[in-house]
């Protein structure tokens, strides 16, 4: 509990037996004792002056007194106070005049009120004396303004004058556009930082301005509407922390960031390059394949034809049956070609197109390479799933399926098999369209497994593969599809999964 420090002047002692009950750490000074310096060098949270002292001098010394601690609690014990010396009390803040002869219960009604003041005063003390830290702690590390109601500057700390360079007395009085930056405060941030202060709410965001010096300055800045007891709007604090040299920093770095996406993506272009260059290989390779039955048929029938002519003559029937074969054989020329060209036309543009269609082109493309090899390609999908349409680069599709359906070819024949079973299936969700690739060449071994959609990583000799396939193949379905590719192990060989948006149309 909160005891009170009384000092008592004077010497009745009657009056001072009656106190002292009341306030048992009392301390006593006569007349003579130097006052004024008893209480400046002692913690006293109130002090009583008995009749042994003139009321006038009492008066005088407490004025004396409040000069030095405007906070002490005073009591004056008088026997018969003028009216106007009972207003002189009034007018220096004495908290009590008491008559003679002192009561009990006015003593006991007095301690009482003294305790709620003094306790209420040190409060405001510690109050004060933290709020006066807060302000020292704030004013150490922030700039601070503040600005009145109109936006004229009214108060600038010692650091708010060193960030931008002026004197406070060039800035108080002035508007916050003396800081403009003219090139870079966006007018629509401007509209916001008022729009909100003005509302009563706290502004938060990043400014720049200039210095005196014409520098730029960035500061993380709050803006806070002081509210007055009627919840109206005082005034505005201005609280910044600079970010000039963290914001010069993240620039550099956007600029760094921004070279170094350019550079990724000029090599992800060489790759993809490089990648179809591979391919084309590939093809070239799948059209020696294809077209070499064709054209021996081809070259067959018209030996036939000639060698007929020249025994026995050959029947206008006879002659446009061979016409037939011919046409059929080079009708199948033809769209062989046909899928070639949209296999290696570079064109990158996005289309929605049958992903039914693309699988079917690419099968037409490598079926003569998995024929010579003595493996079969399945591919039997539902009818449903035929009309379903994809958005991306038709051709830089129908590339990774090649690449996969290549590779699953390669291994089937390192491996030692004879014959080999390739299958292609389909499902699907109501918003993704899943395409499996299955072969029974054994599987991919688990250590290379999470590697092999990594760049330049090949288990081919040199000769064989450069390691960009899978690795632009992951690139186009993720990149340019928005989807996803997986590689997993089966009981006789190897899956690759990926999965795609159904209709991801994009303007």
């Amino acid at each position: 509990m909160h005891t009170i420090n009384l000092l008592y002047i004077g010497h009745r002692q009657s009056s001072m037996e009656m106190i002292h009950h009341y306030f048992p750490t009392m301390q006593q000074l006569t007349n003579g004792t130097d006052i004024l310096q008893e209480v400046i060098h002692n913690s006293f949270d109130a002090i009583l002056i008995d009749d042994s002292l003139p009321f006038s001098e009492a008066l005088n010394t407490v004025e004396k007194i409040k000069m030095v601690k405007k906070s002490l609690l005073t009591i004056i014990v008088a026997t018969h106070p003028t009216c106007e010396e009972l207003l002189q009390a009034v007018r220096i803040s004495i908290n009590a005049v008491l008559t003679l002869p002192l009561q009990t219960h006015e003593i006991e009604e007095m301690s009482k009120k003294l305790y709620f003041i003094s306790l209420s005063n040190q409060q405001t003390i510690k109050q004060n004396l933290l709020l006066n830290q807060y302000k020292n702690a704030l004013d150490s590390c922030l700039n601070i303004s503040k600005t009145n109601i109109n936006g004229v500057i009214t108060y600038v700390n010692e650091h708010f004058c060193y960030l931008y360079g002026y004197k406070a007395e060039e800035i108080i009085g002035q508007r916050h556009v003396l800081f403009h930056h003219p090139e870079n405060t966006a007018k629509e941030q401007m509209i916001d930082l008022w729009k909100k202060a003005q509302s009563k709410h706290v502004w938060h965001g990043t400014l720049i301005n200039k210095a005196k010096s014409e520098d730029d300055i960035y500061t993380d800045t709050y803006i806070i509407p002081l509210l007055n007891g009627k919840y109206e709007i005082e005034e505005y604090m201005d609280m910044r922390i600079d970010v000039t040299a963290l914001e010069t920093h993240l620039r550099t770095l956007q600029t760094k960031i921004y070279e170094a996406t350019q550079e990724i993506k000029g090599q992800q272009e060489s790759l993809i390059a490089q990648s179809r260059s591979a391919a084309l290989g590939e093809m070239f390779d799948n059209i020696a394949h294809q077209w070499r039955q064709p054209i021996g048929a081809i070259n067959n029938a018209i030996i036939n034809a000639e060698f007929a002519l020249e025994l026995a003559g050959m029947t206008t029937d006879e002659i446009l049956e061979t016409f037939k074969q011919i046409n059929t054989y080079t009708a199948f020329l033809s769209g062989t070609i046909d899928d070639f060209r949209n296999f290696s036309n570079p064109d990158k543009d996005k289309t929605i197109f049958p992903l039914h269609q693309c699988i079917g082109q690419t099968i037409n493309i490598i079926r003569g390479a998995y024929e010579m090899n003595n493996i079969s390609l399945e591919y039997t999908p539902d009818n449903a799933l035929r009309t379903i349409t994809v958005y991306g680069p038709q051709g830089e599709l129908s590339q990774v399926l090649l690449n996969i359906l290549s590779n699953a070819r390669d291994a089937i024949k390192e491996n030692g098999y004879d014959s080999g079973n390739v299958r292609i299936d389909l499902s699907a969700t109501d918003d993704s369209i899943t395409l499996s690739i299955t072969d029974n060449a054994g599987g991919i071994p688990e250590t290379v497994l999470p590697k092999i959609f990594d760049p330049y990583f090949t288990t081919k000799n040199k000769v064989q593969g450069s390691g960009i396939g899978l690795y632009m193949s992951k690139t186009i379905i993720e990149k340019h599809f928005e989807g996803k590719i997986e590689a997993a192990n089966e009981e006789k060989g190897a899956i690759f999964t990926i999965t795609l948006p159904i209709h991801n149309y994009k303007e």
